[in-house]
């Protein structure tokens, strides 16, 4: 085994081991890179680390990400996962497995209208867990399943 390969499986183990000992996963990384990029490059590896970094800013596409976080934000202050679920729990309430149905329509409307991006998809997904909840032990559904 050569040293890159080594350099490689410390970094590895090290990475899963720092990992798990609850540190958060984007600074290890980023540390990682840092200190393993400066053994097997020298000092180089800071400037191509800054020449990556502006050129990541320079990209247009990522603007749309804090808009995103910020429309999941506004729709689940607003209530529209609740009003949007007992709207269709409503309209389908004859139909058998209605519950299901309302589930899944009402989580593909809103990945849709947030692009599944950030705090748009998560916040909605656990507001419409805890809005589910409810109606499911009206049901009768057994806790734990």
């Amino acid at each position: 085994m050569d040293k890159q390969q080594l350099m490689g499986l410390v970094m590895l183990v090290l990475m899963v081991t720092v990992i798990f000992a609850g540190f958060p996963i984007s600074f290890t990384i980023l540390f990682l890179a840092l200190v393993f990029g400066y053994l097997g490059l020298g000092a180089n590896v800071f400037d191509l680390a800054y020449f990556q970094t502006i050129g990541m800013m320079k990209e247009e596409l990522l603007a749309a990400i804090p808009m995103f976080i910020f429309m999941g934000f506004l729709t689940e202050q607003a209530g529209l996962m609740e009003r949007l679920f007992q709207a269709l729990r409503q309209l389908l309430a004859p139909v058998r497995g209605s519950l299901y149905l309302v589930v899944i329509l009402t989580s593909t409307i809103f990945a849709m209208a947030t692009g599944i991006v950030g705090a748009g998809f998560n916040h909605g997904c656990g507001q419409l867990h805890h809005v589910v909840l409810g109606h499911m032990a009206l049901q009768g559904a057994a806790k734990g399943r």
